[in-house]
Order: structure tokens, then sequence, then C-alpha cells
């Protein structure tokens, strides 16, 4: 009697865990060799661009650039890197898809769910490569925008505005669509500031000055004049007082996670006077809006200068208050909108229109060769990220989320025992005769509708991928219910799921005792007790030989979604390959 099933059963394993050591071992260990890359690379460009410099004579031009400019590109840069650090969270590669994008749909219009859907999809497919990429790409603009303050800047500005859409896009508009969407709450995303920041400094340095205080003042004056209105509309919860409160809601939420003590604790005083005094407050945000945001549409006439200082000092009031810095707890991955838009209201002052430019107390030869070096290590992380990312894509999805599910799949070299059953079309099924072919065993519930359907169409992806390849894999499943067993249940598993479109499926049955039986010789438990008549039971997938050894055991708790169940017949596509070596 053969005892070597040990999957898991139905409902024990739902959800993963995002922190799952396997996982981040192998993150972690991806990083480290990919830094390995990059500082080889960083190592090149840094010789190629000084011998740029020895044939420039090491003449470097003045420093000229606005300062308004550098306030921004500096800022901008350290905030890609910071957002760049985030994605070094160890959850980030199993986290980020369920738990940030995934989210994201319920402040999205319904018709751009699949667009999401597909974001997540993408991310579980290759869920390794792409959190590596993030963190590359973003550490690389950061880079890039804090050591140029020229050309390679512009293209930096450039590209921070592409990523920072591209984020806005797959995470459904940053809440531009959501219920009772607030400034205070990010509306209309952090990315779309981050777009305008990049798009500023892609300017020249020229040009900077004057499109800059006339063009982004006014954005900024509208989008804060369209959160007045907003904040002001009856319908958004801002009005009560008491735990019904929207900013109350809203505050009290972003304290619930881990932080610092008194983070925590300014967020519950202010969410307290929030439940005191909620249309006082209010009143004070939605004047705050309207004031600021008319007067900074106004500033290129009137020359104000106290609109950019009210939005500075408002919105890091919000940032810490409100947004509760969104540095903590969860898997952050942005410190949230407020703390860029006083970085774009400091720089928009009337006064760094005329500022001279930030003087640098070091030689022009020193400025060159840190900028050198910061702009390959910068150019390195960005091609580094790049490649990962691109490359991650056009190869075939990861393994990651079968091992998130269920761990290692474990060789063995084993007979495996025969048996006789009945086939789906009447006829003897006998597995000592099936020698010469390759034979993926389960067990399955012809009633389920939960886990069994899935582990039925990773098996059939299986077996379509070798039709046609000269080596004949086959699919044979065991009925794991010993209730409800009948022929008509067979019959229409398998039309429901597509099983019956492939010659090279076997769905067995036979007597109560039999399929008892077959199960006690594979160590399979079968039980009653689940929804609607379905059984509890094993959830495994023996791999066969073709000289009828048993080579690997397969626990398959199914993983959710399109991703986990290519992740699952690539583990058995590799398994099946690794019988001809």
């Amino acid at each position: 009697m053969l005892r070597m099933a040990h999957g898991v059963m139905p409902g024990m394993g739902e959800g993963v865990d995002i922190h799952n050591p396997t996982i981040v071992n192998i993150f972690r260990d991806g990083l480290h060799s990919n830094f390995v890359w990059l500082l080889g690379i960083a190592v090149l460009l840094s010789v190629l661009l000084a011998l740029r410099s020895v044939r420039a004579g090491f003449n470097s031009p003045e420093w000229s650039e606005p300062r308004g400019r550098t306030i921004l590109r500096t800022g901008l840069g350290l905030l890609w890197i910071l957002d760049g650090i985030l994605q070094l969270q160890t959850a980030m590669p199993l986290g980020l898809g369920s738990q940030v994008l995934e989210p994201s749909k319920e402040a999205a219009p319904t018709w751009w769910h699949g667009v999401i859907n597909g974001a997540v999809e993408l991310w579980n497919q290759h869920p390794i490569a792409l959190a590596q990429s993030v963190v590359w790409l973003q550490l690389g603009l950061g880079l890039l925008l804090l050591c140029s303050s020229g050309r390679t800047s512009r293209i930096a500005g450039r590209l921070s505005a592409i990523w920072a859409l591209i984020i806005w896009i797959v995470t459904g508009f940053g809440g531009l669509f959501a219920h009772a969407p607030s400034f205070l709450f990010g509306w209309p995303g952090a990315t779309v500031f981050y777009v305008m920041a990049g798009l500023a400094v892609a300017m020249t340095a020229d040009r900077f000055p004057h499109v800059y205080q006339a063009v982004v003042t006014r954005l900024l004056g509208g989008i804060l004049i369209l959160g007045a209105i907003l904040q002001a509309l009856p319908n958004n919860g801002f009005w009560s007082n008491g735990q019904g409160n929207a900013l109350n809601a809203m505050i009290l939420e972003m304290t619930e996670v881990p932080q610092p003590g008194f983070l925590a604790g300014l967020g519950h005083i202010f969410a307290g006077v929030v439940r005191a005094a909620g249309p006082g407050i209010n009143i004070m945000l939605v004047v705050w809006m309207m004031a600021t945001g008319v007067g900074l549409w106004r500033t290129t006439v009137s020359g104000f200068a106290w609109p950019a200082r009210s939005l500075v000092i408002g919105s890091l009031a919000g940032w810490v208050l409100i947004q509760d810095t969104g540095l903590f707890g969860g898997l952050a991955t942005d410190p949230n909108s407020l703390i860029l838009v006083a970085l774009i209201a400091y720089s928009l002052s009337p006064a760094m229109r005329t500022a001279a430019p930030l003087a640098l107390r070091v030689s022009a030869q020193t400025r060159m060769a840190f900028a050198n070096a910061g702009i390959a290590l910068g150019a390195a992380a960005l091609f580094v990220g790049i490649v990962i990312g691109g490359g991650a894509i056009l190869r075939p999805v990861e393994s990651t989320l079968y091992q998130a599910y269920n761990g290692d799949v474990s060789a063995v070299s084993a007979p495996a025992p025969s048996f006789e059953l009945i086939d789906q079309s009447g006829m003897p099924y006998v597995l000592a005769d099936h020698k010469g072919e390759v034979v993926l065993l389960s067990f399955l519930d012809p009633v389920c509708y939960e886990e069994c359907p899935q582990i039925g169409h990773q098996l059939l992806d299986v077996v379509k991928h070798y039709t046609g390849s000269g080596q004949k894999v086959t699919m044979v499943v065991v009925a794991a219910n010993l209730q409800q067993h009948s022929a008509a249940d067979i019959k229409h598993f398998m039309n429901e799921y597509d099983l019956a479109s492939s010659p090279d499926v076997y769905f067995l049955n036979g007597t109560t005792q039999a399929l008892s039986d077959v199960c006690s010789l594979y160590g399979i438990t079968v039980a009653s007790g689940g929804e609607d008549g379905m059984s509890i039971h094993t959830n495994v997938i023996y791999i066969i030989d073709e000289a009828g050894q048993i080579r690997y055991i397969v626990g398959d708790d199914p993983a959710p979604g399109s991703a986990g169940r290519a992740s699952t017949a690539r583990v058995l596509e590799r398994a099946i390959d690794s019988l001809q070596k």
C-alpha cells in the first residue's frame, strides 16, 4: 500500500503568506545578483564618462540651473529613491498584486476593471522579476535626477512622467473616480503630481522659470478649486459629527497600521477634533482649498507669495495628520500625495522665479566627478530594471505562486501501484497498460466547483502543451467522492470544465469500494461533509514516467487566477521535461 500523498485539504490553504520565507529568499538573492550586474555596468559607464571628461579637458559649464528647478529636481529624485526603497519590502512580490493593485478596483470605474485585472495577472505571472525591476527602475530614476542638472535630468524627467502615468493607469486613475473623493485623501492620485513634476523637470533651464510658474500654478490651482467643491458636496460625508464623518474614518483607518506611537497619537487627536466639530473643520478645509486654489490661479498676475506658502503648510499638515505619511504598515509604495504637493508648491513660490541658482561649494571638476559616478549608477540601475522587467514578460510564467501556495515538489522513485477502473466512455482503464506514456494522476471530486476544476484546467493545459510534441502525456483523474460519483456527474464535470475536448483525458469511476481502494493505494484521504455534497480530499498530483515509476509528487492547493493556473502548469512541465534527462 502506497502512503506518499502529502497534499493539503481544500480550504486549509486559502490565501497565502506574503512573507513566505522561500519567496523572500529568492527575491533577496535575485536582488543581490542584480546588484552585481548593476555595479559592473556602472563601472563601465563611469569609465566612458571619465574618458569623455578627459577629452573635454575637465571643463564643466557654470552652475546656472534655476533654484526652483534644483529644488524640484532634487526633491523628486529623493522621492523616487524612497519609492525604490519601499519596493524592497520582502512582501512586494506576493503582496503588490493582491494588496495594492487588486484593491484599487474599488475606486476605479467598472469599465476599467479589466485593465487592472490584467495588471494583477501580469504581476502574479512574474512577481519576483517585476518586483526586482520596479526597485531598480525607481532607484535609477532617482539617481539620474539627483546627479544631473542638464540633458540627462531632462530625459529622467520625461521617463519619470511616463512611469508615473503607467502607474496611474494600472491603478485605476489614482482614485479619480472614487466614491467621496477628497484632495486630502490623495485625489486625483499621487502619480498625477509625479507626472507634473517630471514634465516640469523635463523643461530646459531657460524655459523653466516662466513656463513652470505659468502652467503649474494654474494646474494646482484648478485641482484645489475642484477639491474644495468635492469637499463641500453634502453626499461625500464630510459635514457630520461623530464616527460617521468620512474624514474621521479615513484618519482612523490610516492609524490602525503599525507605526510610531507619536504619529498614530497625532492622528487620533485630530480625528477626535473632527468627530467633535466635523462641520466646522470641513468649512475651514473648504475655505482653505478654495482660497489657496484661487490665489494660485491668480499668482501669475498678482505675484502673491501667500498661496504657495499656504499650500506648503497645509499639505505638510495634511500629510501627517490625515495621510499619516503613508510610510508605515501595509505595503506602502510611496509616501502619498501631499508631500509631493508641498514640494511642488514650494518650488512654485514667486520668489523662486528670480532667485539666484543655489551656490555649490565644490569645484566644477569635483562636481563633474560626482555627477558622472551618480549618472553611471543611475543609468545602470535603469538599464537593469528595464532588462529584467522586459525579459520577464517574454519568458515563461514563474513558478513563484505555486511555491507560495504549495512549497517544493517531492522527487521520489517508486513503482506506481496498478489498478483497474472504468473511464468516462465505459471502457476499462488499467494503469499498468499505459506504460510508454507520462501519466498525470490526480483525484478530483466530480461534483466540486471550487478547487477541482482549477486543478483539472492546470492538468489540461499541460496535456495540451505536449500534444504533437512526440511525447505522450495523459491526464488520469480518479473520482474522489465516495457518495456522488455517477457517470452523469462525471460527464457533467468534463463538459462543464472543457475536459471532454481532449482524447488524452481519462476520468475514472467504479464502485464505491473500488474507488476507496484506489484512494488508499495512493494515500488519498476522502471524507464527506463539504458544501453541496462535495467531498473533502487530499489535493495531490502524481507524475508517473513511461516506465511506470512515480517520479514526482506535486501538492496542489491551487493558486488563484490564470497566473496561479499557469504557475502550476509550469511546475508540472518542468518536472515532465526533467524525466528525459
